[in-house]
């Protein structure tokens, strides 16, 4: 994601540090960071597909902390117009859920909301309404519109998808929604969503690996 993701930036740190602690060479673990790649090793997880002119992010964010995280790493995107297809377990408490879709208003330009098929103990559309209510509460300019099923949700925007548009689907189940991404030609992109063309973090992080292991 070029840096923009500080989330990914920071477990990535985390690792480094690790493995140097742990005495592994600066070399490998610098190679390892550059080879990484998240639809492949971290399936499901801020993975990111170009899908004609635009773009899917697939992640499984179900809590405000984690959309907000996913909203500041979308802000860095310039340029870019950002829908998040959100959905929130019905077996959390109606302040979580109202949380979540404020952090939505905030964060995308649209909003389409569905629901888990497990509605947990919620009536079907429950949790959808109070989401939507929370985003036209917390920003009344901001497009919200409810399509309970997620397959249904997703296949509605890569129909109308414009050159250039962010489409991130926080997902129930990742397999249909891949499966979906497929017919559509989607393929892993691997490149910064910001202006420039290729990503720098790697190289910062290549760059943290090849500090000195302090001595025990």
């Amino acid at each position: 994601m070029g840096g923009t993701a500080d989330f990914q930036v920071a477990n990535a740190m985390a690792a480094i540090a690790a493995a140097r602690a742990y005495g592994l060479p600066a070399e490998e673990v610098g190679a390892s960071i550059a080879r990484f790649r998240s639809d492949e090793e971290n399936p499901g997880r801020a993975n990111l597909y170009r899908v004609g002119g635009g773009y899917v992010m697939v992640d499984y964010g179900h809590n405000p902390d984690a959309f907000d995280a996913v909203c500041r790493m979308a802000a860095r995107w310039e340029g870019r117009r950002v829908t998040g297809i959100i959905g929130v377990p019905g077996d959390r408490d109606d302040s979580v859920v109202e949380a979540a879709g404020r952090v939505a208003a905030r964060g995308f330009h649209r909003v389409i909301i569905k629901e888990d098929r497990d509605l947990r103990g919620r009536a079907p559309g429950e949790v959808a309404r109070l989401l939507c209510a929370a985003v036209n509460d917390e920003w009344p300019g901001t497009e919200c519109r409810v399509v309970l099923d997620e397959i249904e949700a997703l296949r509605s925007e890569l129909a109308g998808i414009e050159d250039g548009q962010v489409v991130i689907i926080f997902y129930d189940e990742l397999g249909p929604v891949l499966g979906l991404l497929e017919e559509h030609g989607a393929a892993p992109r691997r490149r910064r969503l910001g202006r420039g063309a290729e990503a720098e973090s790697h190289e910062g992080l290549k760059r943290a690996a090849s500090i000195t292991r302090p001595s025990a």
